[in-house]
Formats: C-alpha cells, sequence, structure tokens
C-alpha cells in the first residue's frame, strides 16, 4: 500500500523523484508538503484508488504525520 500511496504523491505534486526518497517515515505533511488543494485531491485519489470511504470524523492531521501512519489509518477504514 506504501508504494501505491506514494505514487499518488508523486502524481499529484508533480514529483518525479519523490519515489526515490520518500519511505513509510516520510510526512506527507512536512516533508512531502501537500498544499490544502493537493491534500484534498490526495484524499479523494486514495478514496478512488483503494474503493474506500474515509470517515472524517475519526481523520485526523496525526494520520498524516507519516506515509506508515496513513495507510495504518487506511487500514482500519
Amino acid at each position: 500500500m506504501q508504494k501505491e500511496i506514494i505514487s499518488i504523491l508523486s502524481t499529484i505534486t508533480e514529483d518525479t523523484t519523490l519515489p526515490n526518497w520518500a519511505n513509510g517515515d516520510t510526512s506527507i505533511i512536512n516533508d512531502i508538503g501537500l498544499d490544502s488543494l493537493q491534500l484534498i485531491t490526495f484524499i479523494l485519489t486514495v478514496e478512488d484508488t483503494f474503493s474506500i470511504q474515509i470517515n472524517f470524523g475519526e481523520f485526523d492531521f496525526e494520520h498524516l504525520k507519516s506515509i506508515h501512519d496513513f495507510c495504518l489509518f487506511l487500514s482500519r477504514e
């Protein structure tokens, strides 16, 4: 799942080098630096890619602390 998340992030940020350096410990907000529009696009793309609905009642920015943390959150959805 992490590879798919990194691929989505690379596409959204248009950073083709992202798959070369991003890993499970990479912060989606601090290291990759998504702006608000990119964050919305990211969430919608993740929902489409994995055919899930993110429960925003349970979602917190802590889940974006790292790619690994985000994947753990998704696995509970």
